[in-house]
């Protein structure tokens, strides 16, 4: 049943269609010879004068039916021109849509994705909205690389100027550029540009895993675009190596960016040559810097961009850099944790670098909240001009900002929250006026206040700048943070009084009395000051007289010697006998002023008096004519013995190389008064033997030092003297005791020995000072090194005898012999050697010879065996 009343239905619409359509391609059949049915296959037939079924077909020129079709259904259609119809539906997931017939478009080629042709070149063109998406290009979305849907999006967007959609999260792996065309006309003459939108900064976006050092996305523009973009974020696949920068936009003019969020990118936003735009509820977040702008090659500077509620936080390196720019407004944003990297070079919130050259306000701040920001600098303002001779100022504009710091250990490390920094300004330069209103500078979290970090400083740069305009109506929570108002410049702060009173229409009477009791005290002073002058007048007069009437009265220590006048003044005045002794002061009076070398003798009264009162320690050294006054007045024989003072004073004084021979009273003079110690022991006796005319000395040498500079005892020819039988040795950090070899002190010891026949070195490791050596007394020989390779040692574990490893040379034949076990990583023969002559040929047990077919071995007298080589 229902299937006829789909079939009446259809009959009924088609008796309709016939009145105003023709069928397509029938001829005109005769009444009552045209029949109509459903054939055995399901599809609709018709039949003329009762033939054979034929296809019912419907001409779509006539009737523009739709007809349903896949993207590579259509490409199939063998339709042309002149029978195409005017508009196909393609039904086939994000690929469905409506076509529209291109009859006149011959060149526009098959992209797949807006435009197709059929199989004879019959082009249709996508019906699109007002925007497209990535999906219209083949992108997938979620975790698909989608850089090629990407691109082509973006280049039919930047041609056609309409606005690209993105409606989730896209993923790139390669960066995309996008040169903005003008090709549909200047904005002026009604050219649209290209825009991107975003459903929501939470729900859209782009993220990039490209390779490092590239940018994610990049705009370049003509300067004539009004770019918008809008609601979406970027972010990275690997949200730790901060490698790639996020967005990139250059040479635009008047550009919306709104509601962008860029995270954990190298550079979050970069402009570059774009000015007189609006950067509105943006978040740049866990970026190494949150937002780079500067001028380029076009020498557009970023100037009169508003800032509006945006958001730079967490930034390691500094949030927001505007370089030669003014005329900046950052209104109601935040600047939250930015310049946690100690390492990092710009550690600010907010890095301005000013230069007066097209303009002269270098930023505006308002009602911003800069919170736990690190660094040495929040916000850190370089104040300059283009011309260091010009005469254009600037000004800086702060108002209704709150900056808070915290107090937790490694946080906060901020010195100053607003620091101005002249570069070029000089002395004589150009007034920077600052006008701070409404700030609040705060702390928090167990803050502890520093009169050491200002809140704000106006540093004076290299030149010494002092020409700031200030007016400081701030609040600061720890008045030994305020920024020091004093003359240095020109300083308007409410903090400098303390009340302010309305203008008055009449004279107050109390304040009237006032000032009348201030005259009155003022003339009062001026009197005084009169009398006190008159003083001074007379004290000048008093101050001649007495410098007079002084004259001759003055200390003793200002005169450098006294005249002979002076000498009789104070001849038997002062004597030295009233003294018990002599303070420091006259000391240093009489210094130089009495030579003791005028007198020739020196009495026991003035012995007496000068005892302990001049030691000759104070002195370094004595003079000729000090020595000469000595002479013959102070008798060294008096003293038995010389005490550790008087060691320690004439120290480096007296030089007893200076003296040819000793007299016999200075022999008995120095007799037990001078002791060498460490010069004692037993056979310690040094004779010059007449048959030889050498040095001999029976004992051990100590401290054999005589030569300052070598450190070493040195002659023409050193014979040593044999030690037990037959031994002659030469040691060092060692001697014998009789009985064994010993070590003087702590460290490695070694002999070199004469053995009968043999010489011998012997060294041993390091060990205790006064032990015996093993090593010594067992005759243990050691490594012997040349260029710090060994050439000849002992194994690794001690040798069991001294004659068990022994290395020589056969004087007669020229061999080298050696006993043990010799050990190699190779053995390498010079030459190929002779094979014997037969297994009976003359041999010695354990002699090898190795020739190109065998290797032969002696194993015993005259007795050979082989073993034949093979190669493989």
């Amino acid at each position: 049943m229902r299937f006829i009343l789909i079939l009446l239905f259809f009959l009924s619409s088609l008796v309709g269609l016939a009145q105003t359509n023709r069928l397509g391609s029938l001829p005109n059949p005769p009444p009552g010879q045209f029949t109509i049915g459903m054939g055995t296959d399901g599809i609709l037939k018709y039949k003329l004068n009762n033939q054979t079924d034929l296809p019912f077909k419907i001409d779509p020129r006539y009737n523009n039916l739709p007809i349903a079709q896949t993207v590579s259904g259509v490409r199939s259609l063998s339709l042309t021109k002149a029978n195409s119809p005017a508009v196909i539906n393609t039904f086939e997931g994000r690929k469905s849509g409506t076509w529209v017939l291109q009859a006149d478009d011959d060149s526009t080629s098959d992209n797949g994705f807006t435009f197709l042709r059929t199989a004879n070149g019959v082009g249709y063109l996508k019906l699109l909205g007002p925007y497209v998406t990535p999906y219209d290009f083949g992108a997938k979305g979620g975790n698909n690389d989608d850089t090629t849907p990407m691109a082509l999006v973006l280049d039919h967007c930047k041609k056609t100027g309409v606005t690209l959609l993105l409606t989730t999260v896209f993923k790139t792996t390669s960066p995309i550029s996008v040169s903005l065309a003008n090709t549909t006309g200047v904005l002026a003459l009604g050219g649209n540009r290209l825009s991107i939108i975003g459903t929501g900064q939470s729900s859209s976006g782009i993220r990039y895993g490209g390779p490092p050092n590239t940018t994610c996305l990049s705009l370049l523009g003509t300067a004539d675009d009004m770019l918008n973009l809008e609601g979406f974020r970027i972010f990275p696949t690997d949200v730790t190596a901060k490698n790639t920068d996020g967005l990139f936009v250059q040479k635009l003019a008047n550009p919306t960016i709104s509601r962008i969020s860029v995270s954990y990118m190298r550079t979050g936003m970069t402009l570059i040559d774009v000015g007189e735009g609006i950067v509105e509820k943006c978040l740049f977040d866990w970026n190494k810097q949150g937002s780079y702008i500067t001028v380029g090659a076009l020498g557009v500077a970023p100037n009169g961009i508003k800032f509006l509620s945006c958001a730079w936080n967490s930034n390691s390196n500094y949030g927001v850099f505007v370089e030669n720019g003014c005329t900046n407004t950052f209104d109601a944003c935040r600047f939250l944790s930015n310049g946690w990297d100690a390492s990092a070079p710009n550690r600010n919130a907010v890095l301005i670098w000013f230069a007066s050259f097209n303009g002269a306000v270098s930023v505006i701040l308002t009602g911003c909240y800069l919170e736990n920001n690190r660094g040495p600098h929040t916000v850190h303002i370089q104040v300059a001009q283009e011309n260091a001779l010009g005469s254009q100022g600037g000004s800086t504009v702060l108002i209704g900002n709150t900056f808070n710091r915290f107090g937790v250990t490694g946080m906060s490390d901020v010195v100053n929250d607003v620091y101005f920094d002249p570069v070029n300004l000089t002395s004589s330069g150009p007034v920077h006026s600052v006008t701070m209103l409404g700030n609040t500078f705060v702390g928090y979290y167990s803050y502890a206040a520093d009169a050491a970090k200002k809140r704000v400083v106006f540093a004076p740069g290299g030149n010494a700048y002092s020409n700031y305009v200030v007016a400081d109506n701030n609040y600061y929570q720890y008045p030994e943070e305020a920024p020091t108002a004093n003359f240095t410049h020109k300083w308007l702060t409410t903090s400098l009084f303390t009340t302010f009173t309305t203008a008055q229409t009449a004279i107050d009477v109390a304040q009237n009395n006032a000032i009348g009791n201030n005259s009155t005290a003022i003339a009062a002073n001026t009197s005084s000051l009169t009398t006190v002058n008159a003083k001074v007048t007379s004290l000048s007069a008093d101050v001649a007289t007495n410098t007079s009437a002084i004259a001759g009265k003055l200390a003793i220590a200002t005169f450098t010697s006294y005249s002979a006048l002076t000498a009789a003044l104070i001849a038997d005045r002062v004597t030295a006998s009233t003294y018990t002794s002599y303070t420091a002061l006259v000391a240093s009076q009489l210094a130089g002023k009495l030579d003791i070398s005028t007198f020739s003798t020196y009495s026991a009264a003035t012995a007496s008096l000068i005892a302990d009162k001049v030691a000759i320690s104070t002195y370094s050294s004595y003079t000729a004519g000090v020595a000469a006054s000595l002479s013959s007045k102070l008798d060294i024989s008096v003293y038995n013995s010389y005490t550790s003072a008087m060691a320690t004073t004439i120290s480096g004084k007296l030089d007893i190389s200076v003296y040819s021979s000793y007299t016999a009273a200075t022999a008995i003079t120095l007799a037990g008064k001078l002791t060498a110690a460490g010069g004692s022991g037993s056979n310690n006796t040094f004779a010059t033997p007449t048959s030889t005319g050498t040095a001999t000395f029976t004992g051990k040498i100590l401290r054999p030092y005589y030569n300052p500079t070598d450190n070493v005892v040195k002659a023409g020819q050193f014979g040593v003297q044999p030690h037990g039988a037959g031994n002659t040795t030469l040691t060092w950090n060692a001697h014998h005791d009789g009985t064994n070899w010993v070590r003087d002190s702590a460290g490695t010891a070694g002999l070199l020995q004469k053995l009968d026949s043999e010489l011998g070195l012997i060294q041993t490791v390091a060990g205790t000072a006064g032990l015996a050596s093993g090593a010594l007394n067992n005759n243990r020989h050691v490594k012997w090194m040349l260029d710090g390779s060994m050439y000849l040692g002992t194994i690794s574990s001690a040798p069991g005898s001294t004659s068990g490893y022994k290395w020589g040379f056969d004087n007669t034949t020229g061999n080298t012999t050696q006993t043990g076990t010799a050990t190699a990583i190779q053995y390498r023969l010079s030459a190929l050697n002779t094979a014997p002559a037969s297994a009976t040929d003359t041999g010695t047990v354990g002699e090898i010879r190795v020739t190109a077919g065998f290797i032969y071995v002696c194993v015993a007298a005259n007795t050979w065996v082989r073993s034949a080589l093979s190669t493989w």
